[in-house]
């Protein structure tokens, strides 16, 4: 891995973390009870139920990991592009597939930053014991599978970037089993749920280095 790509992608890249955990920390003030006073001070409210067990919860997380997932993919990917700088980057004295696999780990890092680590600060809140609600593990399952539908997203959006394709249109084909994913979801069995995220992962990650070791740049 290059390291001076890997910090030019962090670079570009890290305000939209920054946004996705502002946004994953709101929620999770929501979730707990957190109210700004008019004098600014941070007053905690009663929790109205258990931690990651209210309402609509996961699905708000859920969103918000697929709005910072394909925002990333298709930055990291179309903005090369219209900015005309492959060249540049395929010039390196790396390989295409190394070159990708940065832009990948720098695209995880930045989703693990905005997603998950605010995800983790409310885990170890819900286990300090410091709420009176009941707390098990089994309750978080809801929220980090939502929360890994980000991943599909992702690399959904980064596969439809870089795929060459003759018919405009055909370009947004990942979107569709990536939408069928996600929206699968709400209704299936958490086991379910897991295999078909699972399985988007792995159709989508091949197909990247596929398309991208295939792509003419000219």
């Amino acid at each position: 891995m290059s390291m001076a790509l890997f910090i030019k992608e962090l670079r570009e890249t890290w305000w939209m973390g920054l946004l996705a955990l502002v946004a994953v920390v709101s929620i999770a003030f929501d979730a707990v009870g957190v109210d700004l006073g008019p004098d600014w001070r941070i007053r905690f409210l009663k929790l109205r139920q258990s931690p990651f067990l209210a309402n609509d919860f996961a699905f708000a997380i859920g969103m918000t990991a697929i709005c910072l997932g394909t925002a990333l993919g298709l930055w990291q990917s179309i903005s090369e592009s219209v900015m005309g700088t492959w060249s540049f980057l395929l010039h390196r004295p790396i390989g295409r597939s190394q070159l990708i696999a940065t832009k990948l780990a720098a695209g995880m890092a930045v989703l693990i930053v905005g997603i998950g680590m605010p995800l983790l600060g409310y885990l170890i809140w819900a286990l300090s014991g410091a709420h009176a609600a009941p707390f098990e593990f089994w309750m978080t399952e809801n929220t980090f599978r939502f929360g890994m539908v980000g991943v599909v997203a992702y690399l959904a959006a980064f596969l439809t970037g870089i795929r060459e394709a003759r018919i405009y249109l055909s370009r947004l084909w990942p979107v569709v089993p990536a939408l069928l994913i996600i929206a699968a979801q709400e209704d299936s069995w958490p086991l379910a749920g897991w295999c078909l995220i699972l399985s988007g992962i792995v159709v989508f990650l091949p197909a990247i280095f596929f398309a991208a070791e295939h792509r003419d740049y000219a």
